[in-house]
């Protein structure tokens, strides 16, 4: 069963920690300078029972950063506030946070109730409270009164939160594991112990365990869940784990325990960011940011935003981070200002670590959305050129590959093909795409009968999957897929009339040079004409069978090619070996035009070298009539 996470907030000596003791009997002020000093300073931690955790948070403003540390991973929250005392000013930064961070559900608890019998007063808090909560998770939730002297209030709220279930239609979160980590420590006996909430995943004593963003990896030595040594543990646990095989300068809070190679750190992210109602602060392009994300606070730069932003406004921003942070996306953050500390909002990351050019990064960060399945399509929609599996954006995601296909499943604009997550809309564009560069090399190669495909995906950019699943849909409709290449269906060749009589001045030509192979640069001297589109028409002539290409710039005509054939085999009736210099005196070739025919026989398997001497190929004639 899941566990749920109850976190408290609210402003210093409201009676967070005491009304805590009361509802679990645990002092959650474990360190002496807290017990000296009567307030909270680090996260507490006590156990309803087996199902429940409360994380007890500081509420005063110099500890604000521990506060987000702790409610960063909160299912419920309890808003403590004195009734003697009435919103006070972390009353309301606390409230923000809540807000910014979307913790989904929680109450506000009165305390202090003994202390006030003014009634009137009672009820002026009560009315700023409702106001104040307006728009909030808050709203319209209980007020529960308590008194931790007689104990009014207290099992009301025990109640509550002890029928509180973790519920999901569809389980999105996926099998790997994520701990942030909120405390680092060495104990004498045992060594490395981190802690944290598990946000998915599970693990296991023996499990191989990673950290992020130190990039070490190491195992799981043993584990304690609500103070009780276990085996595994999983998401919604508050755990305690003893690692081995990695240092304390290797993890720190703010860090993330992962399970090996499935997340990496990132310096930068694009995201949503809201500024609070309340705030006197703008955000504008390279402005420095403290970011709070998780149980980390680091030092940021706006890189990119739209345009400056005031106090209650939202737009998607690029950050950059000093140092790596580990992240998912999703995942909420809080805004402090660089100098003073005072937050101003908060967003949720959208993409990390987004690739490419960097005019098309900002284009998209525009663009994207909060809402996951929009988002999909959205980058799905990017990566039309190359399309990836349900595995791929279940990974980029953090997501389960169930919630992903469910995503597909229910969406009109996309759907999956051959493992590829696609769109109607790529599908139909990359067509026209495909259709456009065939089009495009037919009107410059008006002779070329097809083109190579690879030279038309590599043009594209296509990965060989997706272009391969391109031309299977229009193979037979509009293009034709032939053993040397593609080509439009609607593609003829038709020579022009100057284009046949350039061809007649060949094979005059050539007829003239009988057993000489020649080369497109001779021909262009010999009956001026250009090189291009002489080359154009011997591959036309080519393909009808009249000349053979033998190598890269020398030709030869089918004729003269049989007539070749014929001396040869009535030279290796009579010989079994073949020197250059024989084959030079048998058909007057010159070393240079020779040694290239040889080769082409070679290849051919009319013949077969070894050393420097020619035998007859697998290839070679048996009778005179096949030549």
């Amino acid at each position: 069963m899941n566990q749920v996470v109850i976190g408290t907030a609210g402003h210093i000596d409201h009676g967070k920690t005491a009304l805590v003791k009361a509802l679990t009997g645990v002092n959650t002020d474990k360190l002496s300078e807290e017990q000296e000093r009567g307030m909270t300073i680090d996260l507490g931690f006590a156990y309803l029972n087996d199902r429940v955790t409360i994380i007890d948070v500081p509420g005063h403003e110099r500890f604000i950063r521990n506060m987000v540390a702790g409610v960063s991973t909160i299912d419920f929250v309890l808003l403590v506030i004195a009734l003697d005392d009435g919103i006070m000013p972390q009353t309301m930064e606390h409230l923000n946070i809540i807000s910014l961070l979307g913790i989904p559900d929680g109450i506000v608890v009165l305390t202090k109730v003994d202390l006030v019998t003014d009634e009137q007063w009672v009820e002026l808090v009560k009315e700023e409270i409702q106001e104040k909560v307006k728009g909030t998770v808050l709203e319209g939730k209980p007020m529960v009164k308590t008194s931790i002297q007689s104990n009014e209030g207290i099992r009301d709220i025990y109640d509550i939160i002890s029928s509180l279930e973790k519920k999901e239609k569809i389980e999105q979160s996926n099998d790997y594991f994520r701990l942030q980590v909120d405390r680092a420590f060495h104990k004498t006996g045992y060594g490395l112990i981190v802690t944290g909430t598990v946000l998915s995943g599970k693990t296991s004593v023996g499990s191989s365990i990673a950290v992020e963003p130190s990039n070490k990896t190491g195992k799981v030595r043993g584990l304690q869940s609500h103070g009780k040594t276990v085996d595994s543990v999983m998401k919604g646990d508050r755990a305690a784990i003893n690692l081995s095989g990695l240092k304390l300068n290797q993890v720190w809070r703010g860090s993330e325990l992962i399970t090996p190679k499935s997340n990496y750190s990132t310096q930068r992210v694009i995201a949503e960011v809201t500024l609070i109602e309340q705030t006197k602060w703008k955000i504008k392009s390279q402005q420095r940011l403290r970011i709070h994300l998780g149980t980390s606070e680091t030092l940021a730069k706006v890189e990119y935003i739209p345009q400056t932003i005031s106090s209650g406004d939202t737009i998607n921003t690029i950050i950059k981070f000093d140092n790596p942070v580990t992240t998912s996306l999703d995942d909420r953050f809080i805004i402090r200002a660089y100098s003073p500390m005072d937050t101003i909002g908060g967003g949720i990351i959208l993409d990390k670590d987004p690739k490419g050019i960097w005019k098309i990064i900002k284009q998209n960060c525009k663009k994207l959305s909060t809402d996951i399945e929009k988002r999909l399509i959205q980058f799905i929609q990017f990566e039309t050129e190359r399309p990836k599996s349900i595995q791929f954006w279940s990974n980029k995601f953090s997501k389960s590959k169930k919630y992903i296909q469910s995503l597909v499943n229910n969406s009109d604009l996309i759907l999956e093909k051959q493992d590829m997550i696609i769109s109607n809309e790529g599908i139909f564009e990359c067509k026209k795409e495909v259709m456009l560069s065939l089009k495009t090399f037919h009107d410059k190669n008006p002779y070329r009968s097809v083109v190579n495909s690879e030279s038309i995906r590599n043009e594209l950019n296509y990965s060989s999957k997706w272009f391969d699943f391109l031309i299977s849909e229009l193979d037979g409709k509009e293009l034709n897929v032939q053993k040397a290449g593609i080509a439009l269906k609607s593609h003829k060749i038709e020579l022009q009339d100057n284009d046949k009589k350039i061809i007649e001045k060949i094979k005059t030509y050539v007829k003239k040079n009988s057993l000489y192979p020649f080369t497109v640069l001779e021909l262009c001297e010999n009956i001026n004409g250009e090189y291009e589109q002489i080359l154009e028409l011997l591959h036309i002539m080519k393909r009808s069978g009249d000349f053979l290409n033998i190598s890269n710039q020398i030709w030869m005509s089918k004729l003269d090619w049989d007539s070749m054939l014929k001396l040869l085999y009535e030279y290796y009736r009579l010989n079994d070996t073949l020197s250059i210099g024989e084959f030079k005196l048998m058909t007057s070739l010159t070393r240079k035009t020779a040694i290239p025919v040889l080769e082409y026989l070679d290849k051919i398997g009319i013949t077969i070298r070894k050393g420097n001497d020619r035998f007859k190929g697998t290839k070679f004639p048996s009778n005179y009539k096949q030549v």
